[in-house]
C-alpha cells in the first residue's frame, strides 16, 4: 500500500510541467544592474579637513552636502566658496565658530561668485558674520545664531525664507537691494532686526525684541504682512517711497513707522508704542490704518505736506496730552478719520489743508482746532443736520 501511494504521488508530481528561464543568452555583454554610487547620492560630501589643518573649501560647481557638523579653525572661515553655481544642503547639521579664536565668517562666498544656494542647517558663533554672500543668494531654512557680525549680509538679489537670525551682533539681516525675504525672523539681535536697501520685498516676517528698528528699509521696498514687537526703537524705519501693506508695530521704543515720503501705509496697527504710532514726512498715502494707545506721541503726526490721511482711528493718546492726528504743515488732506480718548482730537498748525468728514469724541483738549489759512468743513453734534462735509463731534 505504501509503494502504491508513492508511485502515484510520483507520477503525479511528474505532470506538473516545469517552466525555466531562457537558457540562451542574448548575443553581446550582459549590462549591469546595479547603480553607481554617484547615482544613488550625485552630491559631493563635505566633512572636516583636522587632519590637514585646513578649512572646508567648495572650489568647483555642483551639489554638496554635510555628512557632520563643520568646526571652524582659528582665523579662517568655516565654508569657503569659491565657485559659481553651488548648491550647499547643510543636511541638518551646524556650522560653528569660535567668537574667542576669532573664526571669520561661516559661509563665506567669494565676492566674484553667484548662484549660491544654502539650505537646512544652522550656522552660529562666528567672529564675522553668520553667511556672507554677494550676488544671488538663495537661502532656505537655515537657523543664523549669535554670530558677532550680521547674521547674514548679502548685496544684490538675495531669496531668503523660512530663515531665522537670533542673537547676532550686528544686524540679523543686512541685504543691499533687490532682496526678496518670506515667513523668516529676527530676534534679540544688536542694530536692527533687518536693514534693507532699496527695491526689496519682504512679507510675513518678524522682528522682536532687537535693539535697533525692527524693520528698516530703503526706497521701494514693500513690507506686507510683517510684525515688529518690543524692538528699542521703530517698528518700521522707511527712507521713502514704500509700502507697508497690513503690518504691525507694537510696544517698540519710538515710533511704531516712522515713514518719509512719497509711500504707502494702509491697514496696519500701531498699538502701545512709546511714541507716535504714525510719523510721515510728505506725500504719502494713510489710510484704513489703526493706532492705539500709543504713549508719549500722537497717533499720526505729519511733519511734512502733500499727505492723504484717510479712514483712520486714533484712539487713546492722552499722555502727555498726545494729539489723535497733529498736522505740522501745508497741503494735507484729511478726510474720514474717527479720532476718540486723545489729549487732543485733530489738530492742524500748518495752512491749506483740507479737513473733512471727520468723526471726534470725547478727546481731552478739545476735538478740532485749526490754525487760520485752513479749508475744513463745519462741525457740528447731529449727523441728522450734517452737511456732507462736515467733522462731526461728541
Amino acid at each position: 500500500m505504501q509503494r502504491t501511494l508513492a508511485m502515484t504521488i510520483g507520477v503525479a508530481c511528474s505532470a506538473i510541467p516545469a517552466f525555466g528561464g531562457d537558457l540562451a543568452p542574448p548575443a553581446g555583454p550582459v549590462a549591469p544592474t546595479m547603480k553607481d554610487l554617484d547615482d544613488v547620492e550625485p552630491r559631493t560630501a563635505l566633512r572636516n579637513m583636522f587632519n590637514t589643518l585646513t578649512p572646508v573649501v567648495i572650489q568647483f560647481p555642483g551639489s554638496y552636502y554635510l555628512a557632520e557638523d563643520i568646526d571652524a579653525l582659528p582665523n579662517e572661515h568655516g565654508i569657503e566658496i569659491l565657485a559659481d553655481n553651488v548648491t550647499l544642503d547643510l543636511n541638518g547639521f551646524t556650522v560653528r565658530g569660535n567668537t574667542e579664536v576669532g573664526s571669520l565668517d561661516g559661509i563665506h562666498v567669494d565676492s566674484a561668485r553667484r548662484n549660491t544656494t544654502i539650505v537646512n542647517g544652522t550656522v552660529e558663533s562666528f567672529f564675522q558674520s553668520g553667511i556672507n554672500a554677494q550676488e544671488d543668494l538663495t537661502l532656505i531654512d537655515v537657523r543664523l545664531l549669535n554670530n558677532s557680525g550680521a547674521g547674514v549680509n548679502a548685496s544684490t538679489r538675495a531669496v531668503i525664507q523660512r530663515c531665522l537670525a537670533i542673537g547676532n551682533g550686528n544686524r540679523g539681516y543686512l541685504l543691499s537691494s533687490n532682496a526678496t525675504l518670506v515667513d523668516c525672523v529676527a530676534e534679540d539681535n544688536t542694530l536692527n532686526g533687518f536693514s534693507l536697501g532699496s527695491y526689496c520685498s519682504v512679507r510675513g516676517c518678524t522682528a522682536s525684541e532687537n535693539t535697533g528698528d525692527g524693520f528698516s528699509g530703503g526706497i521701494g521696498t514693500v513690507f506686507e504682512g510683517c510684525a515688529s514687537d518690543n524692538n528699542d526703537v521703530h517698528g518700521f524705519d522707511t527712507n521713502g517711497k514704500t509700502a507697508i501693506i497690513g503690518c504691525s508695530a507694537m510696544i517698540n521704543g519710538a515710533d511704531g513707522f516712522d515713514i518719509n515720503s512719497e509711500g504707502v501705509i494702509a491697514h496696519c496697527t500701531a498699538w502701545a508704542n512709546a511714541e507716535s504710532g504714525i510719523q510721515a514726512g510728505g506725500q504719502n498715502v494713510i489710510r484704513y490704518n489703526s493706532c492705539v494707545f500709543n504713549q508719549a506721541g500722537h497717533g499720526i503726526h505729519l511733519t511734512s505736506d502733500g499727505n492723504l490721511v484717510e479712514g483712520n482711528v486714533c484712539q487713546g493718546h492722552s499722555t502727555m496730552l498726545g494729539t489723535g492726528i497733529l498736522v505740522e504743515d501745508d497741503g494735507n488732506r484729511i478726510d474720514s478719520n474717527h479720532v476718540s480718548e486723545n489729549g487732543g482730537g485733530i489738530i492742524v498748525q500748518g495752512t491749506n489743508n483740507f479737513i473733512v468728514r471727520n468723526t471726534a469724541f470725547a478727546n481731552i483738549s478739545g476735538n478740532y482746532a485749526f490754525a487760520v489759512g485752513n479749508e475744513a468743513g463745519a462741525t457740528s453734534n447731529d449727523p441728522a443736520t450734517a452737511g456732507p462735509w462736515d467733522n462731526l463731534e461728541n
